[in-house]
């Protein structure tokens, strides 16, 4: 794991960009995803990030209970990573984070959908992203 190398921010960032890549490339419901999410949640947990953490060690758990059921290995082992994590009061910090980083994503994922079935006389000045 490149945290072990001792740089967690520069691994954190190479994660973030190797996940980008995998979920351009296969999609977000990739297993390679998921590996690097659980990677991520690691690099989170030793910042001391506990909701960041677990939002990854969560989201990496999807992948890998959706495609290869939650008695597998790697189901279970990610379930233990998160109840590791300190339970965290929800704080309005982490609330907003929370609220922002779901809109975020919704917002992402529906408007390439949008944009796909839309055609191009609909499309605004707003580039690639339809006006709704």
């Amino acid at each position: 794991m490149l945290s072990d190398l001792g740089g967690l921010n520069d691994a954190r960032q190479h994660y973030l960009r190797a996940l980008q890549i995998i979920e351009s490339s296969y999609g977000p419901d990739n297993l390679d995803a998921a590996v690097i999410l659980n990677n991520l949640g690691k690099t989170a947990r030793a910042q001391g990030k506990t909701v960041e953490a677990r939002r990854f060690f969560a989201r990496a758990l999807g992948i890998f209970r959706d495609n290869l059921g939650g008695d597998h290995p790697y189901s279970t082992t990610i379930e233990e990573h998160l109840n590791s994590l300190p339970q965290t009061q929800l704080s309005p910090e982490n609330v907003t984070t929370m609220i922002t980083d779901f809109i975020f994503k919704f917002f992402i994922r529906y408007s390439k959908i949008i944009t796909k079935k839309s055609s191009t006389s609909n499309r605004r000045k707003y580039g690639h992203f339809v006006a709704i």
